[in-house]
């Protein structure tokens, strides 16, 4: 499981080279243990100036000997329109589909009160 997001409020505070915003935003990519994976600076907010930055955290995690990552789950602000990218690079989130259903609410037993 990834998340990732950019950041945009990180640049406001300076990075500025003559007047002029040497980086728009900040993207930072999460494992299902809240560690930071990557972060890199970005020159805009387009997904095609990531591509390489997540090809090498897959590559990485295999040179460390770990098995080749399973990606199924990716949490990201806007999903519809990462999609299809995102599936292009992680194959295992094209197969993965969650219903949406409503969650039971399990039945808790009665409290009883010991008497004194």
């Amino acid at each position: 499981m990834l998340s990732g997001d950019h950041i945009v409020r990180i640049t406001k505070c300076n990075f500025l080279f003559k007047g002029k915003k040497l980086f728009m935003a900040a993207y930072s990519l999460f494992n299902e243990h809240t560690e930071v994976m990557a972060t890199v600076l970005t020159h805009s907010k387009s997904l095609e100036e990531l591509r390489q930055i997540l090809v090498c955290v897959q590559q990485r995690m295999m040179a460390l000997g770990l098995p080749a990552p399973q990606i199924d789950v990716f949490f990201t602000d806007k999903p519809t329109a990462e999609a299809s990218f995102l599936e292009g690079i992680y194959p295992g989130l094209h197969k993965t589909s969650v219903p949406l259903t409503t969650v039971s609410t399990p039945t808790l037993p009665p409290l009883t009160v010991p008497a004194c």
